[in-house]
């Protein structure tokens, strides 16, 4: 027995063979390198990056983590073809509501339609029911490329245009590629834009568009950076965006969509810091957008230019660990263009754009880990001597206020539930003020 043990202690001491070595070195020092991109990354998101780039540190960590630890995630299924990892995500949303009145669209409310004006009406109720809002996407890992990592990303949804409610048709929300440095990004393709970078917590699809959130996905091209400094984190970014221009308001008469007749893309800019506070971070930021509009009018000799502009600030406050603060406010000119003004940027009677200001706020307070409520607030706020009663415009708003709060409860790490009430409170020019309360349940299967 005792010449057994000594013969296996010596097999299992003895020096590896030279082949096996080799491979045992390499395999730790691939170990050692996906560690050190790991703790890169963990920091990155541990330091709050924007949204877009949280989303895709902590997908490529669980890739990492899977190289680590030989297996596959447990709740992310990866294919590979031709060298590229696919990782599907999404999920299964469906959304009831019941409006007290009638709105813009009974299933994704943004304002209240005026009473007594043709089949509207303040009083009239309706019912939303709805699975449009489902999502599929998947992200598309590849090899590096001029020492970058490469991402594309294809997310869709079913609000495309309008059809029947059992034959909703696919919208692309987002679809583009991304080459990161670590500390410098560069973003082709469509995606949510650089200005008005945050949301509310809505179970209401528009979240808050045309009350008081601007900002929306368009084609673009971006470049954005990360700097250290200390605790503090400074991010900067710019983009070339398109300008979604327009036809109705400016009558039959005209040839060209006004956005891409301008001859330019619009500019956007932000500058966002970070730095700690109550155990987290504290996230603060500006950012902008101008650009033009240019109409060439078959009924006139000459070209006509329509600037739209606007600036927003916007910040996220942890104030302890149980309640978080968020918000934006914003001034502009012209904002149909980037979802404000109550979708209305040049006024038809005067031919000149209209201003507009507006604002947002949320308390998100966390009940338990399951648990979450939201309460908050919005609004658009046109500049009411900006607008006049015209053939194209018959019924202007003039100013556009939400009220909302949800519960949200998790009953599984794929399976939410939530409820909301709204309340919505729309202002015309000629026709008074309508009012809505809507009641909305969701269920939401997360994969």
């Amino acid at each position: 027995m005792v010449l057994v043990l000594a013969l296996f202690g010596a097999v299992a001491y003895a020096e590896p063979p030279t082949d096996l070595k080799k491979e045992l070195q390499d395999a730790r020092s691939e170990i050692a390198e996906l560690r050190a991109k790991y703790d890169a990354l963990l920091k990155r998101v541990e330091l709050g990056e924007q949204q877009a780039v949280q989303d895709g540190a902590r997908e490529e960590l669980i890739r990492l983590v899977a190289g680590l630890k030989g297996s596959e995630p447990a709740l992310a299924m990866k294919s590979r073809f031709a060298g590229l990892t696919f990782m599907p995500y999404g999920y299964i949303k469906t959304d009831m509501g019941y409006n007290l009145s009638k709105t813009s669209d009974p299933n994704q409310p943004a304002f209240v339609l005026p009473e007594g004006i043709g089949p509207f009406g303040e009083g009239d109720d309706e019912l939303g029911l709805t699975a449009m809002q489902t999502r599929l996407g998947f992200n598309i890992y590849g090899p590096e490329a001029a020492g970058a990592t490469t991402q594309g990303t294809v997310e869709v949804d079913f609000y495309g245009t309008l059809a029947p409610e059992n034959k909703a048709k696919i919208m692309m929300r987002r679809a583009f590629v991304l080459l990161d440095w670590g500390s410098v990004w560069l973003k082709a393709g469509q995606d949510w834009e650089v200005f008005s970078p945050s949301f509310p917590n809505t179970l209401n699809y528009p979240y808050l568009a045309l009350a008081g959130n601007p900002g929306y996905r368009r084609p673009l091209v971006a470049v954005g950076s990360t700097t250290d400094l200390g605790d503090l984190q400074v991010e900067t970014a710019v983009a070339a965006v398109r300008t979604m221009g327009e036809l109705g308001v400016f009558g039959s008469g005209l040839t060209k969509d006004t956005g891409s007749d301008s001859g330019f893309p619009a500019l956007q800019g932000r500058l966002g810091v970070s730095f700690p506070f109550a155990e987290s971070r504290c996230k603060v930021g500006v950012s902008g957008v101008w650009g033009e509009e240019e109409v060439d009018s078959a009924l006139t000799t000459h070209e006509d230019h329509y600037p739209t502009w606007a600036v927003c600030l916007d910040a996220a406050i942890p104030v302890c660990q149980y309640l978080e603060l968020k918000g934006e406010v914003w001034v502009g000119e012209n904002v149909d263009e980037w979802v404000g003004g109550i979708a209305q940027g040049v006024d038809a009677g005067r031919m000149d754009g209209i201003q507009a200001m507006g604002a947002w706020g949320q308390a998100t307070i966390k009940v338990s880990d399951a648990t979450q409520i939201n309460l908050g607030a919005g609004i658009d706020d046109p500049k009411n001597s900006d607008l006049t009663v015209n053939a194209v415009n018959t019924i202007p708003r003039t100013q556009n206020v939400v009220y909302y709060g949800n519960v949200l409860h998790k009953l599984s790490k794929q399976l939410v539930v939530g409820f909301e009430v709204s309340y919505f409170d729309t202002s015309y020019l000629v026709h008074g003020d309508a009012d809505n309360l809507r009641f909305q349940a969701s269920v939401i299967y997360n994969f």
